[in-house]
């Protein structure tokens, strides 16, 4: 069915309107926590202390591990651009360089330090980053992330199938002076 010129534009602005309204939600759960998360319980009982430390604080990307030694490790070169806000209520929100993503993510703790973590295929913003970017890389692999540990409290998210491994740590932003108002 073809769509008249009219009905065209009205489309294209009912979509931009839409895509405006999801980033400046997105941007609003993206405001980073202040406060680092207070050290995991490591005799934790319940799913609900893990999910309250991770959801505690924004996490920063540190490295790439691959299991493929060809590759090694990969080191974002700014990692304040790639942050992770995991929330209780079952969403996520991620900064990829210039992109944003988010989705849904599920929690199964095994012992007091590691269990499974899933999330869900993620809607991810499509800027045109400078390279270098892990944008791309990091949203196609949210999908196969199958389990995490939190040791020396950094997170590890572990790909199915041996695949690569992701190091995030807590990150707290540095803040800007407050203005003084004086020219």
């Amino acid at each position: 069915m073809w769509m008249s010129a009219r009905g065209s534009k009205l489309l294209g602005a009912f979509c931009a309107l839409c895509l405006a309204a999801c980033v400046t939600e997105i941007d609003q759960k993206l405001n980073p926590k202040l406060a680092l998360p207070a050290p995991i319980d490591q005799h934790a009982q319940n799913t609900s202390d893990v999910i309250e430390h991770l959801t505690s604080v924004t996490w920063r990307l540190v490295e790439i591990q691959s299991m493929d030694d060809a590759i090694g490790t990969t080191k974002p070169k700014r990692p304040n651009l790639y942050t992770m806000a995991l929330y209780a209520d079952g969403t996520v929100q991620f900064r990829l360089n210039c992109n944003q993503a988010s989705t849904t993510w599920t929690i199964t703790q095994t012992t007091e330090t590691r269990g499974q973590l899933e999330f869900a295929a993620a809607a991810m913003t499509r800027a045109i980053c400078l390279p270098p970017s892990l944008d791309v890389k990091i949203a196609r692999d949210l999908e196969f992330v199958r389990s995490y540990a939190l040791k020396d409290d950094n997170l590890y998210l572990n790909l199915m199938a041996d695949g690569d491994i992701y190091a995030w740590e807590p990150y707290v932003p540095k803040m800007l002076p407050a203005a003084t108002g004086a020219p």
